[in-house]
């Protein structure tokens, strides 16, 4: 008799995980992990195919040793970027169609612009916030080039920077925000067609909206 799978769900109608009528268990397992080098404390990771092979490709950021890990299939790169990085975000910033990294951090911010082989240009920094927990990307001024918002822990404030279209930024304009943000999300909660930052503050417990005017500007909203 061939195994079928039941669909369970718990009290709050939440579904459980699947049970053949033998009782044996279908949940997915992996195999032992494999691991490869990188900098000193790494605490953030994104993927995509940075080489255009087909294969997602790894970067990570590193705060002890300052610099930015990049896992090809078949090599592995570090950046310097000059400060101690928390946090990464990936946008093609230079209208180029390769990826680029941002990178945050407690000291500063810096852009990697890619090439179609996985290589990145020398780290460019710039100014951006105070103590970079995190970034959201979008077009925040509706001219078709992709901006950047910095939630900035220290100052409780966002940041938005401007895009240029060729991989810089302009310098960046502060909103108020909670307490201690630790996370910004871009997306347009008032179906205005313009986009909207929630943050979520730590130090405050509450989540903050702020509202797009679609020129880069934000409205508070609570």
């Amino acid at each position: 008799m061939s195994a079928k799978l039941l669909l369970l769900r718990d009290r709050h109608q939440r579904q459980l995980p699947g049970i053949d009528i033998r009782g044996k268990s279908l949940v997915s397992t992996f195999n032992t992990p494999t691991n490869f080098p990188t900098g000193t404390n790494p605490n953030a990771v994104v993927a995509a195919d940075f080489n255009k092979d087909g294969k997602p490709d790894i970067a990570a950021s590193n705060t002890a040793s300052n610099n930015i890990s990049i896992l090809l299939d078949s090599s592995n790169t570090n950046f310097n970027i000059g400060f101690s990085p928390t946090t990464l975000e990936l946008g093609d910033f230079n209208a180029d169609g390769n990826l680029d990294i941002v990178s945050g951090g407690t000291d500063g911010a810096a852009i990697l612009l890619g090439n179609a082989t996985g290589g990145f240009a020398t780290p460019t920094n710039f100014n951006a916030g105070v103590n970079i927990a995190a970034f959201a990307v979008g077009d925040f001024n509706g001219d078709s080039k992709l901006d950047l918002a910095a939630a900035n822990s220290q100052s409780n404030s966002i940041s938005i920077l401007l895009g240029t279209g060729t991989g810089s930024f302009g310098n960046p304009t502060n909103f108020n925000a909670g307490i201690n943000p630790q996370s910004v999300v871009a997306g347009d909660f008032n179906a205005d067609g313009k986009l909207d930052l929630a943050t979520a503050n730590q130090g405050s417990n509450n989540v903050s909206i702020l509202l797009g005017t679609g020129t880069g500007i934000l409205w508070s909203s609570y």
